[in-house]
């Protein structure tokens, strides 16, 4: 949900505050740490930045369908479309494109989530401990 600005020198540029409601309570995301972000024109030989994408937007797909469902999946139909972007088959702009629209998409579904505004952290602890006494 990081807003980063993009530079063409491939700068450092920070992000804006991310708002949005639940049913029950206004959510705001701090403003986003700094951002190294490579130009465009060096996309294809920075290294690791395909790869950290690629799980950047299967993390976004998941956290849009925990919204919409309410459920977590860990395993996606989307799997040769992730090794595209991990390979780099993708361009920049294809991506900036496709992770703005995920963040859109995630703060419309945030507006009409069934989900609880809060951790029910009693569950969690009670899920965890059975999880921890069974390994």
């Amino acid at each position: 949900m990081l807003n980063a600005i993009r530079s063409s020198t491939g700068r450092y540029s920070t992000g804006s505050t991310v708002s949005f409601r639940t049913p029950t309570t206004r959510v705001t995301l701090p403003e986003s740490p700094l951002v190294r972000l490579p130009s465009s024109d060096s996309w294809s030989t920075c290294g690791s930045m395909p790869r950290a994408t690629m799980h950047l937007i299967r993390l976004m797909r998941m956290g849009l369908e925990v919204l919409e469902t309410g459920e977590l999946r860990v395993h996606g139909d989307d799997a040769h479309q992730l090794s595209a972007i991990r390979d780099g088959a993708l361009s920049f702009d294809e991506l900036l494109s496709m992770t703005s629209d995920l963040q859109q998409s995630m703060q419309r579904e945030a507006n009409v989530s069934r989900l609880p505004p809060e951790v029910d952290y009693e569950s969690v602890d009670s899920l965890l401990t059975d999880v921890l006494a069974i390994t």
